[in-house]
């Protein structure tokens, strides 16, 4: 399977620094690999609502969705990633604008609010 827009930018924005290593690399891909559960989140979201019913006995309760919170966790995670990586997802963001680094970052930021 080949990288990501998202994780080439990330891959990018590193290399402008410096020589890439083995260990940033497998956190870039972590990043790719939790920026695609979080699609999946949030489609879940959509498709089931921020809030559920779940049924327990002859009770039915309205709740908050399990994805909700696990996508709160995930962005934790994945600012992490930045934060080791040291990379400001604000810089990207604007830097994508110029086009100088970080192209998909931007996109995928604004898609996530």
């Amino acid at each position: 399977m080949g990288r990501s827009k998202l994780e080439k930018s990330l891959i990018d924005a590193v290399s402008a620094n410096h020589e890439i290593t083995e260990y940033e690399l497998e956190l870039v891909q972590k990043y790719g690999d939790l920026g695609r559960i979080w699609d999946d989140l949030s489609a879940d979201i959509k498709a089931t609502g921020v809030m559920i019913d779940v049924a327990s006995g002859n009770n039915v309760y309205h709740k908050v969705n399990p994805a909700v919170t696990e996508k709160q966790r995930i962005s934790s995670t994945m600012n992490g990633i930045l934060r080791t990586l040291g990379i400001d997802s604000k810089g990207l963001s604007e830097n994508s604008k110029t086009n100088k680094i970080g192209g998909g970052l931007s996109d995928r930021k604004r898609s996530r609010n």
